[in-house]
């Protein structure tokens, strides 16, 4: 068996021993006579059919490693006879321990036996009762590596004498080091303590084993002062961790985004075109070229739907490109698009109207007018609902016109806006929050503040995602608030933002020519 992988694992309880001893929980006999050796020993077990690959061969859950030292020189004792459970270890010259495999369940007693110069040290305690119960991540998971990343777990016991430790390991290499936390020393926390966040930027992408233990000690009497033996049950959970993947790069301000089961699609604002590219990368192709300040989008099953500002117009392409067709002109600084299943609908930020066309063109039929800067937009089955920049409202009319409702009112730079089956979310980029009110009004509830310009915004069944651009961040917030988890940070100028059921897709403008992206990171 290569011990290496072991010794891993291991090293995390041997510094757990230097640290038990350093809080006075363990230490030795401090009686022992010069000559004695100093012995450190662990057990490191895992329950019945929830082990690690390669942590033991087939048979075992539990692996021991016992280290015997003469005390004056701290040179290892190579010829001792040593013993766990009537279990003889064999010496290992390169991890300079005694090492092997055992079964031993929950709650066991635990013996170990060290014959030194014909001397016999032994010490002998319980195996935990209940090994730590990890709730969160739970199994497959993939954690963010920018963001601080939560590990939540129930009670070991017994607790005395006890601290949890913990350590992230590489599935695809286990015999290495580990990779959190760094320089191979585990992370030890109180025994009332039952979470913890590692934090961002602490970990390599990849697949990964997070560890929870509790390790209690016992002192092995009349060896040197510091001897003892260490009792530990661990659990485990494989995940993934990833970072951000760049899908295109080298933009010309790429703006809004837009996304189906295939594709995802952006305007670029300064290169004057519409693009695509897979959702997984590749090569970018060019969908309609010669443009004039294209800025929203929007997609369908058939086509690519954009708003010009410049030339006042809402045009759209083939989802492979082809000939474009002018849907409406001479339109007033049309802004942010959405389509349904018949139609096109669009704000004028300039011409204070919501319109809509069909699919395929035709009359343009004015929803709403006399509108104070409407920006973002929405719609459901029955209605349009938008954002008024200046006169700091959130407002809908039904699908085809009607009375406009204000559903909420006094806000302070509503700006992009998203919407559920219950309510409706937008940014407010003035006062730095995300807000919800309810789909037919009510009260208006804050989901997140404190942020720096926060520009586009879409939903899911879960959450709220957006685009900080001042900060140059990625977030999301629960649909019913909560803490805010940072998808992404240092991203320059993100706007643009979609979601499909498994990631998060964004724009990064990049502030100039040829330095704009899009990027992606898994929920």
């Amino acid at each position: 068996m290569d011990k290496k992988a072991l010794w891993r694992i291991t090293v995390l309880l041997v510094v757990t021993t230097v640290l038990l001893t350093a809080c006075g929980v363990g230490g030795g006999d401090s009686s022992s006579a010069p000559g004695q050796p100093f012995i450190t020993a662990e057990l490191n077990s895992f329950p019945t059919g929830s082990i690690p690959p390669g942590f033991v061969p087939p048979g075992f859950n539990s692996s021991a490693s016992v280290s015997v030292l003469d005390d004056n020189s701290g040179a290892p004792i190579t010829n001792a006879t040593v013993n766990m459970n009537g279990v003889t270890l064999t010496y290992n010259a390169t991890n300079q321990d005694y090492e092997g495999n055992l079964m031993v369940a929950s709650g066991a007693t635990v013996t170990l036996s060290v014959t030194v110069r014909g001397n016999t040290y032994t010490a002998s305690g319980n195996q935990a009762t209940a090994y730590p119960t990890i709730s969160a991540p739970v199994v497959g998971t993939t954690w963010n590596a920018i963001i601080d990343n939560p590990i939540m777990w129930s009670d070991g016991t017994p607790t005395t004498n006890a601290v949890y430790g913990l350590c992230v390991l590489d599935a695809a290499d286990p015999n290495g080091s580990l990779v959190w936390p760094s320089g191979n020393f585990i992370q030890t926390v109180a025994i009332d303590t039952t979470s913890y966040a590692i934090p961002g930027n602490s970990l390599t992408t990849g697949d990964r084993l997070v560890i929870v233990g509790i390790a209690s000690d016992v002192i092995i009497p009349n060896a040197a002062s510091g001897s003892d033996l260490i009792l530990a049950g661990f659990n485990y959970i494989p995940i993934t961790v990833t970072t951000p993947t760049t899908l295109a790069s080298g933009q010309s301000e790429p703006w809004d985004i837009a996304v189906d089961s295939n594709s995802i699609y952006w305007t670029e604002y300064l290169g004057g075109s519409v693009k695509k590219v897979g959702i997984n990368g590749g090569t970018v192709t060019t969908l309609a070229s010669g443009l004039n300040v294209p800025y929203s989008i929007a997609v369908d099953s058939n086509s690519v739907y954009w708003t010009e500002n410049s030339s006042g117009a809402v045009k759209k392409v083939g989802l492979n490109g082809g000939t474009v067709t002018t849907l409406a002109s001479g339109l007033n600084d049309p802004a942010s698009i959405v389509v349904d299943s018949t139609s096109v609908y669009w704000t004028e930020y300039n011409g204070g109207a919501v319109k809509k066309v069909g699919l395929n063109g035709g009359t343009v039929t004015t929803l709403a007018s006399g509108l104070n800067s409407p920006m973002g937009i929405a719609v459901d089955s029955n209605s349009v609902y938008w954002t008024e920049f200046y006169s700091e409202a959130v407002k809908k009319v039904g699908i085809n016109g009607g009375t406009v409702t204000t559903l909420a009112s006094g806000l302070n730079g509503p700006w992009s806006i998203a919407i559920d089956s219950i309510s409706v979310y937008w940014t407010d980029i003035v006062a730095g929050t995300v807000k919800k009110v309810g789909i037919n009004g009510g009260t208006v509830t804050t989901l997140a503040s404190g942020l720096i310009d926060p520009q586009r915004i879409v939903v899911d069944s879960t959450s709220i995602y957006w685009t900080n651009s001042g900060a140059g961040t990625v977030s999301k917030v629960g649909i019913n608030g909560g803490p805010v988890t940072t998808f992404a940070s240092e991203v320059s100028y993100p706007h643009g933002i979609a979601v499909d059921s498994t990631s998060v897709y964004w724009t990064q403008t990049g502030g100039y020519i040829n330095n704009g992206a899009i990027q992606k990171m898994l929920k």
